[in-house]
This record gives C-alpha cells, sequence and structure tokens, in this order.
C-alpha cells in the first residue's frame, strides 16, 4: 500500500478509534524503507514516509487507548516466487509474519505503540533508530568546520551514552 493509501486508511478509522477509546492501526512498510536501495528511492521514500506516519499516529492515539506500530516483512508471494527458488518461498510464507501481526492487533497486546518489526522466514525482531551520544557546541558563536571536524568522532560515537558539552 502506498503512502498516501495507509494515510486514508488511518483517517478512515480515526474517528471511530477516537469515540470507542480504543482501536489498533498496523501499517506495512519495507526494510527498504529502513535501509534504502539503489533504484527505489520513490518506493523507499514512501516505506519511510509509513513508518515516519505511524509513529505519529502512536504518539496522537496514546491518550484515546489507540496503538499504532508497522512491520517491515520479508513474504513469499506469487511476485517473490518467479525470481526466488520454492524452498525460499515457502519458508517465507505469509504464515510466519501472521503471529506477530496477530499479537499487535490484539487487546493482549496493551503497551507496544510506535515500533517497527521486521519480520522474515520465521525471524522477528524490533527495530529501532539509535542516536550516538552527541557533544554541545558552545552556543555563544558559531563553530568552525574544523571544530565539527575535531569533536566528529565524540558525536558520532554510539558507545558513548553521557552527553558530551564544551561550554
Amino acid at each position: 500500500m502506498s503512502l498516501s493509501g495507509t494515510y486514508k486508511c488511518a483517517k478512515a478509522v480515526w474517528p471511530h478509534f477516537l469515540k470507542q477509546k480504543y482501536g489498533r492501526i498496523l501499517t506495512t512498510a519495507s526494510q527498504v524503507g529502513i535501509y534504502g536501495n539503489f533504484g527505489q528511492a520513490n518506493y523507499s521514500t514512501a516505506k519511510a514516509g509509513i513508518i515516519g506516519l505511524t509513529r505519529t499516529l502512536a504518539i496522537e492515539g496514546k491518550k484515546y487507548g489507540i496503538i499504532a506500530n508497522v512491520i517491515a516483512p520479508s513474504a513469499g508471494t506469487a511476485m517473490t516466487s518467479t525470481i526466488w527458488p520454492q524452498e525460499m518461498v515457502d519458508a517465507f510464507k505469509p504464515d510466519f509474519v501472521a503471529p506477530v501481526v496477530g499479537y499487535l492487533t490484539s487487546k493482549d497486546n496493551t503497551s507496544t505503540s510506535g515500533s517497527l518489526f521486521e519480520i522474515s522466514g520465521g525471524w522477528a525482531a524490533q527495530t529501532r533508530w539509535q542516536r550516538a551520544g552527541g557533544y554541545g557546541f558552545p552556543t555563544k558563536r558559531p563553530y568552525t568546520i574544523e571544530e565539527a571536524i575535531e569533536k566528529f568522532p565524540l558525536y558520532t560515537n554510539f558507545g558513548m551514552f553521557l552527553f558530551q558539552c564544551g561550554w
């Protein structure tokens, strides 16, 4: 489904979910929307947009009992069967995506919202974006490109969890 189609579906159910103070939204993106892929700028942009839309729906729906999550599945389909060996198509059946979908859209899921899940071939994992430790440049004057280069290892270090500041 496209970004506009996903938006239209969410917009259609939203008033009903607000009224009943309960709802479950599960959208479908793609690993291409997470990681990108050569020659698929339009597709990856739309799928990344679905991820952003879903996270925003989760934030806006929280106080109304509306939970929204997004999956990025890989599945054996009619399309992939033209290029994958049958053994691989079978290992990636949609049946292996359905249990995670079932849980995320059920009443049993009372707190997982705004999350992204990759699911493929019997494997499922929550995926997240992570911020590095960062570096706070002084704000009394603009910093230079040389200072940016000098501190680059500090604001790109994912192993550092303490906020660093040059003030």
